[in-house]
């Protein structure tokens, strides 16, 4: 069996819809459910980690986690069939990044919430398979 490396990309940081801690809580789940209800995918969700020891709400913190968790997209564009999944109810900054990451090194982007479609194809020029 081969493993199929998917980096998730949710947005973290909280705003007038959904809290900070709705947002992990989220992420949680999502990867949960891929690890226990697809077999083969392993969910790559370094936020997970950064928000255990890094200031989510402190600007420098922030872009150093941000800046980690990119560093992922790379090492996964080496797998066979990486994807990005993309979740939330909105792109934020942070989301940004990773996306334009997984367009440079050809990683599968795939919208998993209605709510980010038009986001996203304004980010990837209206190819949502970023390739």
């Amino acid at each position: 069996m081969k493993y199929r490396f998917v980096y998730i990309c949710h947005p973290v940081k909280g705003d007038s819809t959904v809290s900070y801690e709705e947002n992990l809580k989220e992420i949680k789940k999502i990867s949960r459910e891929l690890s226990m209800n697809c077999y083969g995918i392993i969910p790559v969700t370094h936020v997970l980690a950064t928000t255990q020891y890094l200031d989510d709400f402190n600007k420098k913190e922030r872009n150093v986690g941000i800046k980690q968790d990119l560093q992922f997209i790379p090492l996964i564009a080496k797998t066979e069939n990486p994807a990005l999944f993309v979740y939330g109810h909105k792109i934020s900054s942070g989301m940004k990044k990773e996306i334009l990451a997984a367009l440079k090194y050809n990683v599968t982007i795939i919208p998993k919430d209605e709510r980010i479609i038009g986001g996203l194809e304004k980010i990837v020029g209206g190819n949502k398979n970023g390739k």
